[in-house]
């Protein structure tokens, strides 16, 4: 007894053609091409509808048009440089909120060391800890990203009001529709931590010229 060979996703045929993603057209890429399991090859396949194998179909269909299918392709490429630029923001975003957090305990512990009267570990904590952030920080800030609103295409400025939609994604407060809001208050920003340290090292030195005087 002979079984049937299958594999996960299958590309639907049709004059020469593949069918797009939820049947929605044709295109002579395969990397534009829908996808779509066994079961579901067999039911769409009739005398004018075929299915290959996803590992046995070739990146061009036999009837494709060049330019249609190098638009495809560039489509892609397109996508994916989003997708990859998207995943090296928000690993960006979650270091920028460690740094963040680490300047405001540099802080803490500085304020600390001051009213224990121990000026070394205040003094080291500044030096060793909290200046290094504070220039990593604005490093960051020389290089910022900011997501665009989808109503008015202005940047979203961190630590702004910002309203999320299921179906328009992310807009400023007051450019978004009323119903079905959800207001986001983010936490400390990158410029909340670095007015903080520059706060702190700003009334140090202060004191150090009262001192002097």
């Amino acid at each position: 007894m002979t079984h049937e060979p299958t594999e996960d996703r299958y590309l639907l045929l049709k004059r020469g053609l593949y069918w797009r993603p939820n049947s929605l057209g044709y295109t002579g890429a395969k990397v534009a091409a829908g996808r779509y399991t066994l079961e579901e090859a067999k039911s769409l396949a009739n005398d004018g509808v075929s299915y290959v194998a996803e590992s046995k179909a070739p990146l061009v269909s036999p009837s494709a048009c060049p330019a249609a299918v190098a638009g495809d392709y560039e489509a892609q490429i397109a996508r994916i440089r989003a997708e990859a630029a998207a995943e090296e923001r928000e690993r960006a975003d979650f270091y920028e909120r460690q740094i963040i957090a680490m300047v405001q305990t540099a802080v803490a512990l500085a304020k600390a060391a001051r009213r224990d009267g121990d000026e070394d570990r205040q003094i080291g904590i500044e030096v060793n800890t909290l200046r290094p952030l504070l220039a990593t920080l604005r490093d960051a800030k020389a290089h910022d990203y900011h997501e665009t609103c989808e109503v008015c295409a202005k940047p979203l400025i961190p630590g702004e009001p910002v309203k999320y939609y299921d179906d328009i994604g992310e807009t400023h407060a007051e450019c978004g529709p009323d119903e079905q809001d959800a207001t986001v208050w983010p936490e400390k920003t990158a410029d909340d931590a670095i007015a903080l340290a520059e706060e702190w090292l700003a009334d140090e030195a202060q004191g150090d010229t009262h001192a002097q005087d």
